[in-house]
Order: C-alpha cells, then sequence, then structure tokens
C-alpha cells in the first residue's frame, strides 16, 4: 500500500513550476497541512523557492544549535578537557 503524503503545487514568479512536499498523512494533520501550503504557495507568489528557503532555515536552526551548545560549555569542564590530554 502506499504513502499518503500532503504537497503544494504552484508556479514561481517568473515561470516555473514547483512541488513542494509537506509532510506524510497522518503524522501532518489537514489543517496543519493547509497552513503550510499557504505559506509554500505566498513564498512561490514573491518568487521565492520554498524548499531552498527551508534548507537555509534548517541550516540557521543548525548554526543557534551548534552556537548554544559551545556556549553551554563552562571554562571548568574547558579546562579540565584540555588537561586530560
Amino acid at each position: 500500500m502506499g504513502k499518503k503524503v500532503f504537497f503544494a503545487e504552484g508556479r514561481i514568479k517568473g515561470g516555473k513550476s514547483k512541488r513542494v512536499t509537506l509532510g506524510p498523512y497522518p503524522e501532518l494533520s489537514f489543517d496543519e497541512a493547509k497552513s503550510k501550503a499557504r505559506k509554500s504557495l505566498n513564498l512561490l507568489r514573491e518568487g521565492v523557492d520554498p524548499i531552498v528557503q527551508g534548507k537555509l532555515e534548517l541550516k540557521q536552526r543548525e548554526k543557534e544549535l551548534a552556537k548554544q551548545d559551545a556556549l553551554s560549555v563552562t571554562l571548568e569542564q574547558l579546562m579540565e578537557s584540555f588537561f586530560r590530554l
């Protein structure tokens, strides 16, 4: 049996058609899918590729998490780690 997946399809301002996968059913509710579709279609109308935009946002979140991890190390932990080597 196949998977059920929500997607939105539209045309990027300027011409190119784009299909964006929103998420699998039932993990993504109908209302959540509708909201994501609206956001994706609005980005398409503005000339922004939602897939590229999503990748950029993911990279930004990863950078923020790495920064938080780095800032969570205390000087004492750093010194202990340094002198163990």
